[in-house]
């Protein structure tokens, strides 16, 4: 008994329905970050986007349930898009100060060249209380996974405490994301070599605290 081949998808200019579809969602995607970009995340409005994007509102509902899930997809492909530059950067390091030294400087010449994702990740995921509440576990690690990672290594070795690592690395992380906004946005005017340098003299110089083992308290 033989069983037919299933039929081959319709297709339409070259691309089958599924393509056309991811199409119109990369379309949708591109447009919200725009709109963000410029406007912030309160004009993100289904039909801000649809005519943004010259599709028809029905084309959103196709990939989005919802406005929040439009946002929270864009700032993902954006956190995305970054983790994985910095990940190639710091492969071809070896050691703690170049590989923070590589994510910094990635991080920075991919805020240079696309500020939308500077404003999507940097200012409107703090301002915007809907996407603050995703942006909680992805927003400090985007920059410093490598510092993360060290500073467990450290725990470890070290019999730090968990709690002031989780402190410094929050602390750091604000730090970090403050520089990188304030600099972004104009208000730190200095060379990006001299604030990749500057932030990676912070995590470098906590690591090394870490790694020192406990510190006795001061005497008072």
């Amino acid at each position: 008994m033989t069983t037919e081949s299933p039929a081959p998808a319709k297709k339409w200019r070259g691309q089958t329905l599924h393509d056309r579809a991811d199409e119109r969602r990369e379309q949708l995607l591109d447009a919200a970050l725009e709109l963000v970009a410029n406007e912030g995340v309160a004009a993100l409005t289904m039909r801000a986007v649809t005519r943004a994007a010259s599709l028809s509102p029905r084309y959103f509902y196709e990939s989005f349930p919802d406005r929040d899930a439009l946002l929270f997809a864009v700032f993902d492909r954006t956190v995305e898009q970054l983790q994985q530059r910095v990940a190639g950067a710091m492969a071809d390091e070896e050691g703690m100060e170049p590989k923070c030294y590589a994510a910094f400087d990635c991080a920075a010449r991919f805020f240079d060249h696309d500020p939308r994702a500077a404003r999507l990740l940097l200012r409107e995921s703090l301002a915007d209380n809907t996407l603050r509440e995703h942006a909680l576990d992805a927003l400090p690690h985007f920059i410093l996974s490598t510092a993360v990672e060290f500073l467990s290594d450290a725990a470890v070795a070290t019999d730090v405490d968990q709690t002031r690592i989780q402190l410094d690395t929050s602390a750091l992380s604000g730090s970090v994301v403050t520089l990188f906004l304030d600099w972004t946005e104009g208000r730190l005017d200095l060379p990006r070599e001299r604030l990749v340098s500057y932030c990676t003299e912070l995590v470098v110089g906590m690591l090394n605290r870490h790694a020192a083992g406990p510190q006795e308290p001061a005497s008072r």
